[in-house]
């Protein structure tokens, strides 16, 4: 798992060296992507095993959220990429849109569908604001 961490060179060369008490959102979005990474290339079956060497593979990996500037995930890459003033998102969401009918309609859809690429579709819902909303209790037993 990814949790806290203290002692990394600051981010932006001047900001924190250590995410206590703000990095929670970002530790849990490096464990989702660290987890598709892993599903995707050893197999969703694949488990750490602490006793036996792992494969290059998970290490590659893991290297990616190392707490460096240079890491493609780790926090300093992760806090640029997640900060975007309100404004921007919803031109975002207005290229990304694809209508399910568009392809439903279509006798060609099935051939055009044939180059399928990993994706992790991360889709955030808040639950409630002081309490989780009672309607969402049954998915969770």
């Amino acid at each position: 798992w990814f949790t806290y961490r203290r002692k990394f060179s600051p981010i932006g060369g001047t900001g924190p060296s250590s995410d206590a008490g703000w990095g929670c959102m970002l530790r849990c979005g490096q464990m989702m992507l660290a987890q598709a990474l892993i599903c995707r290339h050893l197999g969703r079956d694949w488990q750490w095993e602490k006793h036996k060497k792992q494969p290059e593979e998970y290490h590659r990996i893991l290297r990616c959220f190392l707490d460096r500037k240079a890491c493609c995930y780790s926090i300093h890459q992760m806090e640029k990429m997640c900060w975007s003033p309100p404004q921007s998102s919803s031109a975002s969401h207005s290229s990304a849109h694809l209508h399910r009918s568009a392809l439903g309609r279509s006798k060609k859809a099935g051939g055009l569908c044939t180059g399928w690429k990993a994706l992790l579709l991360i889709i955030p819902l808040r639950l409630g604001i002081n309490h989780i909303n009672p309607v969402y209790i049954d998915a969770f037993k």
